[in-house]
């Protein structure tokens, strides 16, 4: 996932439920702490891209003690049909452990996030199966003024069960820091659409300071050398809430999540 510089607006309040999923101690003698993780439900459109640093935002157990947040962390997971639907969980982690008295912690506040609502669809793009990465060029530009551009290339990938008559190819693409990949679509030699493949498996990583890479498995017939593809992305970026305000026993939630708007 690409890491973006702080935008200065002012953020308005986020459309997202943060549905509570779960919730891990690490007791560790190096690293002891504390991490909770959240399903979001997006809407209207907006999907969270990154977390910006906040001051609105505190975690304390129910003895008062608090638990500094060190890390919020988004994990995203397009829709495999290529629909506008994303599904995003968010994680956050403290490097604290709740008092040994303490039946319950608290999450309060709001955590201001970068976030996209546009979806732009790049030009088709034939990629040799097993051949070299293509560049598919968009129309902005990055800091220095050259046109930004996402990067795609297949290879053979062994690690998944084979199904009969088809091949599994990983499709490599990394793209700028402030572009999100959001879905893609592939044709055969002949044009011939190919369906969501229900087997993929997508990955985010950071590449660098200023890219993002990520990987997507899928099963294309064996006699295709070359394919077309079309690659989705979310732009329209502004800033914006995700309130917060849940209290988590260690058995799981005690109260009911709230999408309450925050000052």
């Amino acid at each position: 996932m690409a890491f973006l510089p702080a935008a200065q607006a002012q953020p308005e309040t986020g459309p997202w439920e943060a549905l509570f999923t779960g919730m891990s101690l690490s007791q560790g003698k190096n690293r002891p702490g504390i991490s909770f993780s959240f399903r979001l439900t997006p809407q209207a459109g907006q999907v969270p891209l990154i977390p910006l640093a906040s001051d609105a935002f505190t975690a304390t157990d129910s003895t008062g003690k608090a638990l500094p947040c060190l890390s919020i962390n988004f994990s995203h997971y397009p829709n495999p049909a290529g629909t506008e639907d994303y599904t995003v969980d968010m994680y956050l982690s403290s490097d604290s452990l709740p008092d040994a008295r303490a039946t319950s912690v608290s999450l309060k506040g709001a955590i201001p996030v970068l976030a996209a609502d546009k979806k732009q669809a790049l030009p088709w793009q034939a990629i040799t199966l097993g051949g070299d990465a293509v560049s598919i060029p968009l129309p902005e530009r990055d800091r220095e003024g050259k046109k930004k551009s996402i990067t795609v290339k297949a290879q053979v990938h062994e690690g998944l069960i084979p199904v009969e008559g088809f091949t599994y190819w990983r499709l490599t693409i990394a793209g700028d820091e402030d572009i999100l990949f959001h879905s893609l679509s592939l044709k055969d030699h002949v044009g011939k659409e190919l369906p969501p493949d229900a087997r993929h498996h997508s990955h985010f990583g950071n590449k660098s300071g200023h890219q993002w890479e990520m990987n997507w498995f899928h099963a294309i017939p064996k006699q295709e050398k070359t394919l077309l593809i079309r690659i989705f992305c979310l732009s329209g970026k502004k800033t914006m809430n995700i309130p917060m305000d849940q209290t988590i026993g260690l058995g799981g939630p005690i109260s009911s999540p709230s999408n309450t708007p925050t000052p």
